[in-house]
């Protein structure tokens, strides 16, 4: 049975007000700020309740409020993510990532290949862990990891989970929030192409110093550019025309969804439509 494709609804963990980021944790009334979360959900979705029902979604935001008292911002917006995740819309979330302190980011890039999540970016004092491959995380074996950060991905396809687990797992927030590191420290266990292992402590808060990288000599068309929204190339020699989309937002967006403070510094994807249309043509 077909249904109607639900409205794009991106919901902060700042539920629905501005001022919520600036109050203190003991200040919010999470039993006022999730009930109005869930009723707002309800009301203004198309179609919320497509693959679950109301009663498991209402009870499920009715505990997280009554657990939530001592847990910070992040910790009660991961809680949520889950649920609003199991409703099963990738188009609806609690974005949580407004609450990631960037110092307790790992200082590590990676990457999963066939073979395994590898890391291919690090800091230069943790030059040795470059090309490995990850086994576990505080002695927590890497598929267990995965198994919980995947709660908070709706699409658990293996091609989405891969996409988006590389740089999720380098959030130590998360992992503490997950019961698997603290923020303090971590410590990883790795594998080079030849099995040999190797233990890495890694401390945090992370310090301003050079990364370098491992990486092959060229890069195909996919990896070249990827922190733009958008964009195109035509390759004439082979008739080929390659269009590159990174990122859902636009300028065009960030004005009727955002707080339209950045849209003169993003690109028009109506300017770019009308470009890749005109390249097509010709």
């Amino acid at each position: 049975m077909s249904r109607k494709s639900p409205i794009p609804i991106l919901l902060l963990i700042l539920l629905l007000s501005l001022s919520l980021s600036a109050q203190p944790v003991k200040e919010i009334d999470w039993q006022k700020e999730i009930g109005g979360l869930g009723r707002e959900l309800a009301s203004r979705h198309v179609d919320l309740f497509f693959s679950s029902d109301s009663t498991t979604f209402f009870t499920a935001l009715d505990r997280i409020a009554g657990e939530s008292s001592g847990k910070s911002v992040l910790q009660v917006s991961v809680n949520l993510q889950q649920v609003v995740a199991g409703m099963g819309d990738a188009n609806t979330l609690i974005n949580y990532h407004f609450n990631i302190d960037n110092q307790l980011i790992l200082p590590l890039e990676c990457y999963w290949f066939e073979e395994g999540l590898h890391i291919l970016r690090a800091r230069k004092d943790y030059a040795e862990l470059l090309g490995k491959k990850i086994i576990a995380i505080n002695q927590h074996p890497l598929q267990q990891v995965v198994d919980s950060l995947s709660t908070l991905i709706t699409d658990r396809n293996p091609s989405q989970v891969k996409n988006d687990i590389p740089r999720m797992i380098t959030w130590t927030q998360l992992l503490y929030t997950f019961g698997f590191a603290d923020t303090s420290h971590l410590e990883l266990l790795v594998e080079d192409p030849w099995e040999k292992r190797l233990s890495c402590e890694i401390k945090l808060p992370a310090r301003e110093s050079e990364m370098v990288r491992m990486g092959p000599d060229s890069l195909p068309l996919g990896w070249q550019d990827m922190k733009a929204f958008f964009w195109d190339r035509y390759i004439p020699e082979e008739k080929i025309y390659f269009i590159q989309y990174n990122k859902c937002w636009s300028r065009e967006a960030e004005e009727s969804f955002g707080s339209g403070a950045s849209a003169l510094f993003m690109p028009s994807f109506r300017e770019f439509e009308k470009k890749v249309i005109q390249t097509i043509r010709n």
